[in-house]
């Protein structure tokens, strides 16, 4: 991925190629973050509907440890009613904190259509 970047602000003539990797890259690798994200819930959801069907709390050994956690309810504040309707309260509570740099990635449409076309280019060479 360094490489790519050197490339990118090195040579002008390469940035188009340069982009399209780097999003095929990103693209690939969120498509298997999600892909694995839902595996996992699946488990997970598996996992509880056992343990509620055979009464189990918990299941530990030397790898693993596995709670049940039963439903409950939980009681919130409503930050947006209690900002219109004591809008002083609200503000006296409100709490400052600092939020580290990030970089946000979204992965458009337009992706698979590139991927599509190096395909295409690869058959082609």
């Amino acid at each position: 991925m360094e490489e790519l970047l050197q490339l990118y602000s090195n040579n002008e003539l390469q940035m188009l190629e340069v982009e399209k990797q780097i999003s095929l890259a990103v693209a690939d690798l969120q498509n298997k973050q999600q892909e694995l994200v839902s595996k996992n819930e699946e488990l997970k959801e598996q996992i509880k509907k056992a343990m509620e069907d055979k009464d189990i709390k918990k299941f530990e050994n030397d790898y693993i440890a596995i709670t049940y956690v039963a439903p409950t309810t939980r009681n919130t504040v409503d930050s947006a009613k209690l900002k219109e309707q004591f809008a002083d309260v609200y503000n006296q509570c409100l709490k400052t904190s600092d939020v580290k740099s990030s970089v946000r990635i979204k992965v458009k449409e337009y992706v698979e259509e590139i991927k599509e076309i190096k395909e295409v280019k690869e058959i082609e060479l």
